[in-house]
């Protein structure tokens, strides 16, 4: 894409959100839509406890009244985010994916700089171990001929530098812990106890749970499965007075 392309899109997307941000209902507004929702809410108390079919009725006329309020507040609450949520689409629709690209070109390079310090680190390690191996050989012909063990301390093997600096910028390499799982069989069960116990929260559970009785299943040990109603409400049209 070209760069009066992605200008023009920028523009573009500048022009759709501006009008918006200026339709945004005052404080005073969501006072007064609080007013009549604390209304509507003192009105439900009278239906918790439903004891006859006109009482019912009455309830599905009080349902109607709170579904065509809330119906105008969602209207006009989309009249608001509706033009917002395009132009955030349009903005993301032209950045979003040239910021992919830059990650994944940043990712490449930092991913060979971890592998070349990874080897060089190898390298040294390795060779430390060798000076050592030679060192501990020495020591014992020494112990043989009862003489005390080199007392020069052992050297240690140069790594590349972790920090560089240079005119363009600053890159600072650190040691960190990472893992990968290989055998999921194997994982000690408090990690996995963990894992279901975060699955539970975030509501998984009751996902999968649901999937399986609507899938016709009505036997779930340490489940109590059982019938209920839905109840749904629809306005007629022109009967609300909103």
């Amino acid at each position: 894409m070209s760069t009066k392309t992605v200008k023009a899109k920028k523009e573009k997307v500048i022009k759709q959100a501006v009008p918006v941000v200026a339709t945004v209902p005052p404080e005073e507004r969501a006072k007064a839509i609080d007013k009549e929702i604390a209304v509507l809410n003192k009105k439900s108390e009278s239906f918790l406890a439903i004891e006859s079919s006109a009482q019912y009725a009455q309830a599905n006329e009080f349902l109607a009244l709170v579904k065509g309020r809330a119906d105008e507040i969602e209207k006009e609450r989309k009249s608001i985010t509706v033009p917002l949520n395009a132009a955030l689409d349009a903005a993301n629709a032209v950045y979003q994916p040239r910021l992919k690209k830059c990650k994944e070109v940043t990712d490449i390079v930092k991913n060979a700089m971890s592998a070349f310090l990874r080897a060089e680190n190898e390298k040294a390690q390795k060779e430390e171990k060798r000076l050592a191996d030679l060192r501990a050989k020495q020591d014992e012909r020494r112990e043989e001929k009862g003489q005390a063990p080199v007392a020069t301390p052992l050297p240690t093997v140069a790594r590349p530098e972790t920090v560089v600096q240079t005119d363009a910028g600053k890159t600072v390499a650190k040691k960190v812990w990472k893992f990968e799982i290989t055998t999921l069989k194997d994982i000690p069960q408090q990690y996995l106890q963990q894992t279901l116990k975060l699955a539970i929260e975030a509501g998984m559970l009751n996902k999968v749970l649901k999937q399986a009785v609507d899938g016709g299943v009505r036997d779930i040990a340490g489940v109590r499965i059982y019938e209920d109603f839905a109840i749904s409400t629809s306005i007629n049209k022109g009967s609300i007075p909103f």
